[in-house]
C-alpha cells in the first residue's frame, strides 16, 4: 500500500467550481477478495471510489496501474472487510489530495482588513491563465514476439497428459472445483496444438502504446500486466510534470515481467501466458520495448512533434 497514488482532479469553471471529476490512479492487483468467494466484487477500487465521490462530489474514475508483480500484503479473503477498509484508506488519501488541488490559474494578492485589530493577509485569487490549454494524444502499435514453440512430439505428449488427468477426474466423480484447472489446462494444450501445427514463422502480439497529454499532465495506457519497475522507469523518465501509467487499457494482451525476471520463473514468467490463450509467453525484452516507447512518446508530446502510427518489431 506504500505505493505512487497520483490524483487528476476537474472543476466546472461556469458554475463557480464545483467538482467534476477526480482521476485516481493506483498499483496494486486487486485480489483483497480471494477465488473462495462467489461474489460478483470491484475489489478495493470499488470502495475507494465511493469514498473519493462522498468527500469529494466529484464522479471518481479509477485507473489500475502496473500491478504485473503487486499484491496486496494480505491477499485473497473470502471476505470483503480487508478489500473495505484499504479502498477506504486510499480514498480518503486520493480525496485529500484532489481537496488540495488548485485547478485554476492564481495570484496572491496582499490586502489589509480593519475589525477589532488590523490584519495583514494574503488571498489567493484566479486570473487569466497566459498559458493555453494544451491536449494532445500519441499511439504506437509495439509488436512483440513470442517465446519460441514447444516440438510437436512434446506438445502431443502433453496432450495426451491433460486428457488422461480430466477423464480420470470425472470417472473418480470431483467437483466442479477439481475439474475446473484440469479443463482449462486442456482446453490451454488443445490451443497450444493447432499453433504448433498452423505455425509459419516466429508467432508474435501487438500491444498498443498510448501517451494522453492535459497540459502539464501525461496518461500512458498500456495493453498489457505491467511489472511496477516498468511504470517507475516511465515515470522517472517523463518530461511531464505528473505522468499516470494505466495498464490493462483497451485490452490486454498478457504479463510483460521486465527482463530480469525470466531466470527466476514463476508465474508471471511461466504460466501466466495461458490464461490469456497465447501459445508462448512474450519473450524477453518486451516490457523494456514498451518503458522506450512510452517515454520517447512522452518526449515526442511534450514536444508538440507528432510522430506517425506504426507499428515497431523487437528483433
Amino acid at each position: 500500500m506504500g505505493l505512487d497514488l497520483r490524483v487528476l482532479g476537474a472543476i466546472d469553471v461556469v458554475r463557480d467550481g464545483r467538482p467534476l471529476a477526480a482521476l485516481v490512479n493506483y498499483a496494486c492487483h486487486p485480489i483483497f477478495i480471494g477465488s473462495a468467494s462467489r461474489l460478483i466484487s470491484p475489489d478495493f477500487p470499488g470502495p475507494l471510489r465511493r469514498t473519493v465521490e462522498r468527500e469529494t462530489g466529484a464522479t471518481c474514475l479509477f485507473l489500475q496501474g502496473a500491478t504485473g508483480n503487486v499484491n496486496p500484503c494480505n491477499p485473497m479473503h473470502p471476505d470483503t472487510s480487508a478489500a473495505e477498509r484499504a479502498g477506504t484508506m486510499l480514498g480518503l488519501e486520493a480525496a485529500k489530495t484532489f481537496l488540495g488541488i488548485e485547478t485554476r490559474a492564481t495570484i496572491e494578492r496582499e490586502c489589509w482588513l480593519t475589525s477589532v485589530a488590523t490584519f495583514h493577509l494574503v488571498r489567493r485569487e484566479p486570473v487569466e491563465s497566459v498559458n493555453p490549454d494544451r491536449v494532445g494524444a500519441r499511439e504506437v502499435l509495439l509488436s512483440l514476439p513470442l517465446a519460441p514453440l514447444p516440438a510437436p512430439e512434446q506438445v502431443r505428449r502433453v496432450l495426451e497428459e491433460r486428457r488422461v488427468a480430466l477423464e480420470t477426474l470425472v470417472r473418480q466423480g470431483a467437483g466442479p472445483d477439481d475439474q475446473n484447472p484440469a479443463r482449462y489446462q486442456l482446453a490451454w494444450v488443445q490451443m497450444l496444438t493447432r499453433a504448433v501445427e498452423q505455425q509459419s514463422g516466429q508467432l508474435s502480439v501487438t500491444v498498443p502504446v498510448q501517451v494522453l497529454r492535459v497540459n502539464d499532465v501525461a496518461v500512458v495506457g498500456v495493453a498489457g500486466e505491467l511489472s511496477v519497475e516498468v511504470q517507475l522507469a516511465i515515470k522517472k523518465a517523463s518530461p511531464f510534470a505528473s505522468t499516470l501509467v494505466a495498464t490493462y487499457s483497451n485490452g490486454c494482451v498478457g504479463y510483460l515481467p521486465v527482463a530480469e525476471a525470466y531466470p527466476d520463473g514463476g508465474y508471471e514468467v511461466d504460466h501466466s501466458y495461458k490464461g490469456y490463450r497465447l501459445p508462448a509467453a512474450i519473450a524477453p525484452g518486451g516490457a523494456e520495448k514498451v518503458a522506450e516507447t512510452a517515454i520517447n512518446l512522452l518526449q515526442a508530446l511534450f514536444e508538440e512533434r507528432a510522430p506517425p502510427r506504426e507499428t515497431i518489431m523487437l528483433e
